[in-house]
């Protein structure tokens, strides 16, 4: 493999430059020969353009705790959080089963989530706690065409220690419902499990 020092004053060279792409990634400057795109015709293509697209928008849609807790399974690896999250979603969205938002990082979560939508404009949950003290929050993520969309609803702090869990004025249609326990408050988590996610009916 080549290594070629540059001087400092090409150091903040982007976009492209001849045949090559010039840019900075995780803090080095990197060069890339020069790829035109080529737009994907057959269905299968666009299929898969898509739903890269549609993942793309729910990752920027999910907080920064949420966001933060793929970084540790980047150390080591030439990838991003970004690239992790849609390494992992974008056949589940093609598919139309949950994602999984987060892979967790470090955190032991919860096992054995079920859902009642009887009674209208709420679902009660029900799931087996693996360590006490958890704070458990809930993401709903609306489903259109049977497939998850980027409208993301974020429930924090929802678990006080008694279950069922009763979650109310929701719309009726169908949703993606994803559970993930936290060590502390949502917004001041460090720690998070890695998601459990259903597909439910609210009427």
């Amino acid at each position: 493999m080549a290594k070629v020092t540059l001087d400092p004053m090409f150091s903040g060279l982007s976009n492209r430059i001849g045949n090559f792409v010039h840019a900075k990634w995780k803090g080095m400057q990197v060069v890339k020969p020069y790829k035109p795109n080529r737009v994907a015709s057959t269905a299968a293509q666009v299929e898969v353009r898509n739903s890269f697209r549609a993942s793309a928008a729910v990752w920027k849609k999910l907080p920064a705790v949420i966001q933060k807790s793929w970084h540790p399974w980047t150390v080591g690896k030439a990838v991003t959080e970004f690239n992790l999250f849609i390494a992992e979603n974008v056949k589940r969205q093609m598919s139309g089963v949950p994602y999984i938002i987060t892979k967790g990082n470090g955190l032991d979560g919860i096992n054995g989530l079920t859902a009642d939508t009887s009674a209208p404009g709420e679902v009660s949950l029900n799931f087996n706690i693996v360590s006490e003290g958890l704070n458990l929050t809930v993401i709903l993520q609306k489903i259109s065409d049977g497939a998850g969309i980027p409208a993301i609803e974020i429930r924090p702090d929802v678990f006080t220690g008694t279950k069922p869990v009763r979650l109310k004025c929701l719309t009726a249609g169908e949703y993606f419902l994803y559970c993930i326990a936290t060590d502390r408050v949502f917004a001041e988590s460090g720690a998070v499990s890695e998601s459990s996610g259903i597909r439910i009916t609210v009427a």
